[in-house]
């Protein structure tokens, strides 16, 4: 991503942590030596590098705080929504939590930003459908479907020249 890109990921992240903590939306993070923001951010940079590499691709950069629904709308309508990851081997399996509320939503894509700036990377996308028909798995912080990234499932993303916007496909 260019400089101005990590730039408006990072404000975009700011204002969505301050209008969810204005709002008593509180993040669900993990992880105690990140912030809310960063969190915030690392979703936005997932989001930003779709558009990037799907140009006539929708997304919500809306700031609003909200409870599950879709982050993308590509062009023949089908709603995505972006899970994006920092961690790196052994922690980019998606996670969805069994209460989201997915009414609004008919596909996952996993994005990593375990290299960012420099990469964003979008390993693929998987229907709803086969994300809900899988076990509960309980991983401390409620039940969650959790799909490995190896599974046979996911439908790679075609893009025609991946250097070109500084994403990675596996």
């Amino acid at each position: 991503m260019t400089q101005e890109q990590v730039e408006l990921v990072a404000l975009h992240g700011l204002l969505r942590q301050r209008n969810n903590e204005r709002n008593g939306t509180y993040d669900r993070k993990r992880n105690p030596r990140r912030s809310g923001a960063d969190i915030h951010s690392d979703g936005v940079a997932g989001e930003l590098a779709y558009k990037i590499a799907f140009p006539s691709s929708v997304i919500d950069l809306s700031i609003g705080a909200r409870s599950g629904g879709f982050d993308v709308r590509t062009d023949d309508g089908c709603r995505i929504d972006i899970k994006t990851r920092r961690g790196g081997d052994g922690l980019n399996d998606l996670l969805v939590k069994c209460n989201a509320n997915l009414t609004d939503v008919d596909a996952f894509v996993l994005a990593s930003t375990a290299h960012f700036p420099a990469t964003v990377e979008l390993f693929g996308l998987i229907y709803k459908a086969d994300v809900v028909r899988r076990e509960r798995v309980n991983l401390g912080h409620g039940d969650n479907w959790v799909v490995p990234r190896s599974d046979p499932a996911w439908h790679r993303l075609a893009f025609d020249d991946e250097s070109e916007v500084g994403l990675h496909f596996p």
